[in-house]
């Protein structure tokens, strides 16, 4: 009789067994099809189907865009154009690079912070001592171009009062023409570095949230379930939604607790320079409009 009862069950195990076999072949000739310095990715599905996906051996390097093309981000312009034309889908979009991939930032800021965790003089500290380690380059070229901004945007009004100088006071056309040309080159100049400067630290404050994300979505993997209770779903959501998207729209706008100080020094003493002490009453009234700006952004933050 147990035979009988075995019977059934070795004819179902036996086509089982046989699927899992193809399946772990599947899995193993799909690792051999991996380059040893990838991670495989996890298996969803059909494992043949993302066999397939890997991109072709032979498939030429996206083309890097000329120092040119980068500097006036000309090429953006066929995008451009053709959203203009059409909605643009995910192939319409170029390429991301790999430095900007969220793998390899999170890598960078993984190794950045296991190293500053070990680092004894760093303690609580670690976190921000990792993100500077890892994004502190780029974010201070940053702010160098922003100052050659601010740089300019203080020198036009100078330049300009030296041009209606030179008009009142009757000068060569050679030399008007000279002045005029170095007014259009700064303000040419400081919208270029403004431009870029946007630039930069927006592409900072996306890296650094996609490896904030990254690395918490990687850790939430590598806990156990019994620590996993100790968090709700919730919290996960709210640190790798609401949170990370805080760092990258306050990266943008870290600089400012240096230009503004800066910006506004800079205004008053050209103030000053014109109508002497009449400036005050102008400091008063900034120094009101921050402190006005201060609540209204203290309750925007609360709701």
């Amino acid at each position: 009789s147990r035979r009988g009862d075995l019977a059934p069950r070795l004819h179902i195990a036996v086509p089982c067994l046989q699927n899992r076999q193809v399946m772990l072949k599947s899995v193993f000739l799909h690792l051999l099809a991996v380059s040893p310095g990838a991670r495989p990715p996890l298996a969803h599905g059909n494992v043949h189907a993302s066999v397939r996906q890997q991109p072709s051996v032979g498939a030429p390097p996206p083309t890097r865009p000329s120092p040119l093309s980068r500097a006036s981000f000309g090429y953006l312009s066929p995008t451009l154009e053709l959203g203009a034309r059409q909605p643009l889908s995910a192939s319409d979009l170029p390429d991301l690079s790999k430095s900007d991939s969220s793998r390899a930032v999170a890598d960078k800021l993984e190794a950045q912070w296991e190293s500053a965790v070990s680092d004894p003089v760093a303690g609580r500290r670690g976190i921000l001592l990792a993100m500077w380690r890892t994004f502190g380059l780029e974010f201070s070229l940053a702010g160098v171009v922003k100052l050659a901004s601010d740089v300019c945007q203080v020198a036009s009004p100078l330049l300009l009062r030296h041009i209606i100088g030179m008009l009142e006071e009757g000068c060569a056309l050679r030399e008007g023409l000279r002045s005029s040309a170095m007014l259009l080159g700064l303000s040419a100049l400081q919208a270029f570095c403004l431009r870029h400067y946007f630039s930069m630290v927006f592409r900072t404050g996306m890296r650094l949230r996609a490896a904030v994300v990254c690395i918490a979505f990687r850790k939430m993997l590598r806990l156990s379930p019994s620590a996993r209770l100790a968090f709700s779903s919730g919290e996960i959501t709210n640190l790798m939604g609401s949170d990370a998207n805080r760092l990258s729209e306050l990266t943008p706008y870290l600089h400012a607790l240096w230009f503004a100080p800066l910006q506004v020094v800079s205004a008053l003493c050209l103030l000053w320079r014109e109508i002497g002490p009449s400036a005050l009453p102008g400091l008063v009234v900034i120094a009101l409009l921050l402190h006005a700006n201060k609540r209204i952004a203290a309750a925007t933050y609360r709701c």
